[in-house]
């Protein structure tokens, strides 16, 4: 049996991919011009390098910004050229050589999005009733929730930056026919959890249900949404043709997947939160 292979670039995600990011100057020097930096003004050199940002908050020493990414972009690459395009906004402004350093080498990192992390992992905990599952003898289903380790929590975090990306992955099979059960969601989701030794994230929860799979995942700033989940499908994918290659003949499947998924951004607070505490924090009430 053969199914296609996965390929990023033919994927059509749905996503919600929403970053609060924070830098502050280099060693604290204080810069008049940032804090004269207005919205509109980042906006102009943030958008040709395909970043949207929602709310802007600055002084002289630091920077806060809530951006809107697309699912091809990692938070790494955004923060990369965020920074460069400020610091050489800065230095136009302030008259300053192309050698100083001006914002600091790192910066903080963390999702945010219509959901907090609350929200998403009660709701994979409640699919099988959802789904009327749970009326069943046995089950298909598959739930299972994993701590970081401290060894997770060190890989996911660059030397020079502090960072917390949570994401919710929705997965369906072609079609929506039921391939999933019992035996097969152990077995992916820990091949899932070697992979991401591989790819720089971990796995948080997941929810098996017959037609689609619900994933929370934490990740590095250098992964990109669309890469991983290509990866995460692919994984399957190679599993179910290896070990389960019967439900996909039974479901009479000629490709496993759909060709699209759903990536929503979560994190401890809502997006709404991050903006109003960024408010905050500019009439001196916010840490």
């Amino acid at each position: 049996m053969f199914l296609p292979p996965i390929i990023p670039s033919a994927l059509h995600l749905a996503s919600t991919y929403k970053v609060y990011l924070r830098w502050h100057t280099h060693r604290q020097r204080p810069l008049p011009a940032l804090a004269a930096l207005t919205l509109t003004e980042a906006q102009a050199f943030a958008a040709p390098a395909g970043i949207r940002i929602l709310e802007l908050r600055a002084d002289e020493r630091n920077l806060l910004v809530l951006v809107s990414l697309a699912p091809t972009d990692s938070v790494s690459i955004c923060a990369s050229k965020l920074k460069g395009r400020l610091s050489k906004w800065l230095r136009m402004r302030s008259g300053l050589s192309e050698a100083e350093n001006l914002l600091g080498r790192g910066y903080f990192a963390c999702t945010s999005g219509h959901n907090t992390k609350a929200d998403v992992t009660g709701y994979l905990d409640k699919q099988a009733a959802h789904h009327g599952y749970d009326r069943r003898v046995r089950p298909p289903v598959f739930v299972k929730e994993w701590e970081p380790t401290p060894a997770e929590e060190a890989r996911l975090n660059p030397v020079h930056a502090m960072a917390m990306l949570q994401f919710h992955v929705v997965l369906a099979v072609a079609n929506r026919h039921g391939v999933f059960g019992d035996e097969s969601g152990p077995v992916i989701a820990e091949d899932w959890r070697i992979l991401g030794n591989e790819e720089k994230f971990a796995l948080l929860k997941v929810s098996f249900v017959p037609d689609h799979i619900h994933l929370a995942v934490r990740t590095h700033p250098s992964v990109a949404p669309t890469e991983l989940v290509a990866r995460l499908m692919q994984t399957a994918q190679e599993r179910m043709l290896r070990d389960f290659p019967e439900h996909l003949i039974q479901a009479g499947l000629t490709r496993l997947w759909l060709d699209g998924a759903y990536v929503g951004s979560y994190g401890d607070i809502t997006a709404g939160r991050v903006q109003g505490y960024m408010r905050k924090w500019e009439a001196g009430q916010g840490l």
